[in-house]
């Protein structure tokens, strides 16, 4: 789940860039600059498995360059259908070529599929910047995490920590989303990854410390309790969930609070989350885990939320043998939802399990209403889910 605080978006343009203004920054590229590596037209006198190729291309990049809000609703529509068009005259070709692709209907290999772009999107990048990859990890409770992610899924909190580098951690967030794979994993560019410098976590978790000797004046014994079992819980409870996190922020200044949070996320992914790779250096690693945040921090919930499913979720279960079911006529329409999906598109009636959740994010009863209160209660400030 993404989550940003209304007031304290960052473009990329800003000069100073100030990692502790936000929890997803927003960025803004210059559209045709997209258009142009991206919206290139469809030769027809080439291969089939080409003509699929790029036509998909198109799609899954519609969705990224849409995030920009420059893809106005009739430009998106009118590319949509036309892709669609085209697909729909090549289905034996286009079913071949994703599942092939992507490991599609096996969503443990999809999952692999897509943990591996992330890796080699990464090193790319480590390799441009000449500095390290020392750690990549997201949030295990998403459909990725749990090996059920389809084509074209995004990344629940995906985190990444460099070596230390010249350039704005910022900007390297952007370099990502350019360099991604559209059609393996979703990753809209105004809400690319979490990246830092090892230098930016270790005065973190320096912040988060000191705040952590105010914070403990005022605990208790039962504090210190309650905040070991709120990490186990399983509930819609985000905010009991969070109170430490929450009671911390009291102690740190404004500016500082959503960084921090982002910080957090590292110490819960080291403590229990999905770690892609891991190569802090021991010193880091006993900051981490000597961190108030890495005992008690719980805005993720990685412990408690493991054994939450999701209706979506448990439908997917049995989505490799559903298809393997299907004539080719319903293989397609599958796979044509799943792109529909990551589209904000409707999906079809008969496929809707696999996509649907409960809950429109306004009723606290809901898994995301109860996570907009708790970042509320965290920023002390509005917030919106992306």
């Amino acid at each position: 789940m993404r989550i940003s605080p209304v007031n304290n978006f960052i473009s990329i343009g800003q000069k100073n860039s100030d990692r502790t203004k936000n929890i997803r920054s927003t960025y803004n590229p210059n559209f045709n600059e997209i258009s142009n590596i991206y919206y290139q037209p469809v030769n027809f006198r080439g291969n089939p498995a080409g003509i699929v190729t790029k036509t998909w291309e198109e799609l899954a990049n519609a969705n990224f360059a849409k995030s920009i809000d420059k893809l106005n609703f009739d430009e998106k529509e009118i590319l949509i259908e036309d892709s669609f068009h085209k697909l729909d005259g090549m289905k034996n070709e286009f079913v071949d070529i994703f599942c092939k692709e992507t490991g599609f209907p096996n969503l443990k290999k999809v999952t692999e599929t897509m943990e591996g772009e992330i890796l080699k999107c990464a090193e790319k990048l480590s390799s441009a910047i000449k500095a390290p990859l020392l750690f990549a990890g997201y949030d295990k409770n998403c459909s990725m995490g749990r090996g059920l992610a389809l084509p074209g899924s995004d990344c629940d909190g995906l985190f990444f920590v460099f070596g230390k580098n010249s350039a704005p951690s910022i900007s390297l967030r952007a370099e990502i989303g350019y360099t991604i794979d559209q059609k393996i994993i979703n990753m809209p560019i105004n809400h690319t990854p979490e990246v830092f410098n090892i230098d930016e976590i270790h005065n973190g978790f320096n912040i988060a410390n000191q705040a952590f000797k105010e914070l403990r004046k005022d605990l208790r014994a039962t504090d210190y309790e309650n905040f070991e079992i709120n990490i186990l819980r399983n509930d819609n409870d985000f905010v009991r969930a969070g109170d430490f996190n929450i009671r911390l922020g009291k102690y740190i200044n404004q500016n500082e609070k959503t960084f921090i949070s982002m910080i957090s996320y590292l110490a819960e992914y080291l403590r229990a989350g999905k770690v892609l790779a891991n190569n802090l250096d021991n010193e880091t690693i006993k900051l981490i885990k000597s961190s108030p945040l890495y005992k008690y921090g719980n805005i993720t919930r990685q412990e408690g939320l493991q054994y939450s499913v999701k209706s979506k979720i448990d439908a997917r279960k049995e989505l490799e043998n559903d298809f393997k079911n299907k004539d080719l006529d319903g293989k397609y329409n599958l796979i044509k939802d799943t792109l529909l999906s990551v589209l904000g598109h409707p999906v079809s009636a008969e496929n809707a399990k696999y996509f649907k959740n409960a809950g429109n994010g306004q009723d606290m009863n809901t898994e995301l209403g109860n996570i907009i209160e708790m970042y509320k209660k965290l920023f002390g400030i509005d917030v919106i889910p992306i």
